[in-house]
């Protein structure tokens, strides 16, 4: 009798975690999608966490960024359940992650997450001694493990995915690759927001330039300040390349026939 109950015990443990599994790779598709849909970061983090809430049945998802002026992080955006944000959710999320060892909460996996740029986790906040100092908050709000993830742009540790859950022993390897490949598609995500803000601060430029260069062409002679059009747009392509950080070895100018505008640099 014994071991027909233990075996229907493990055969359920099985299938829960299967479940787990199979709520997590539907969250992962689903925040592919919106990560590459996405048109802020806002919107690109509040979908996140909202599909790791509602489709991979975590009681909690958290994304914290880090200011580059201060080196500080602080929770921009949290997801709880439908009807369940309470003081012991905001209490146990909205405070700066201490990025310094000595600090009681840098033990936390959301804290050793950005501080060493490793993925980190927590099976039991009951008898895991670097959630001590969170623990009584944590039993309020019903939470008892958690994982978090480094978020990356261009190699830079810039934030970090934080994902809680209400019972212990949630985040077996299988769940962790998986959130771990979830911070990944918001990186990626991240990245090209990032990169398309650059362009459009260098069009931006661009246009800026090439009008106050006309501007000036039509003042007259005395005001003429570059000597053809080609040099004005050596000089506009070269400010391009600045503001998207990268190096020209020649730029190569071309236009319609009889423009002036054609030649290397």
């Amino acid at each position: 009798m014994f071991a027909q109950v233990l075996d229907v015990t493990e055969r359920r443990a099985a299938e829960e975690r299967g479940e787990r599994v199979r709520r997590l790779y539907a969250a992962l598709a689903a925040t592919v999608e919106l990560a590459q849909k996405a048109q802020t970061r806002a919107e690109m983090f509040e979908g996140a966490c909202r599909v790791l809430v509602d489709a991979a049945g975590l009681r909690l998802a958290s994304v914290a960024v880090v200011d580059e002026t201060t080196g500080d992080a602080s929770v921009t955006v949290v997801a709880t359940p439908p009807n369940r944000v309470g003081d012991d959710l905001a209490d146990l999320t909205a405070a700066h992650l201490p990025l310094d060892p000595a600090d009681p909460r840098a033990g936390t996996p959301a804290a050793r997450a950005l501080a060493q740029g490793v993925a980190a986790w927590s099976g039991d906040f009951e008898t895991d001694p670097a959630m001590a100092p969170l623990r009584e908050q944590a039993r309020r709000a019903q939470l008892r493990s958690a994982a978090a993830v480094p978020l990356r742009v261009d190699g830079r540790v810039v934030g970090v995915l934080a994902t809680f859950a209400a019972t212990p022993g949630f985040f077996d390897q299988a769940v962790l690759t998986l959130v771990e490949r979830v911070g990944a598609a918001i990186s990626r995500g991240w990245e090209a927001l990032e990169s398309a803000a650059r362009r459009q601060a260098a069009e931006d430029e661009l246009r800026a330039r090439i009008a106050q260069q006309s501007t000036v062409v039509h003042l007259g002679e005395e005001a003429l300040v570059v000597d053809d059009v080609g040099d004005l747009m050596r000089s506009a392509v070269d400010a391009v390349a600045r503001t998207l950080g990268v190096q020209l070895a020649e730029v190569r100018l071309t236009g319609a026939p009889g423009s002036g505008c054609g030649g290397t640099a």
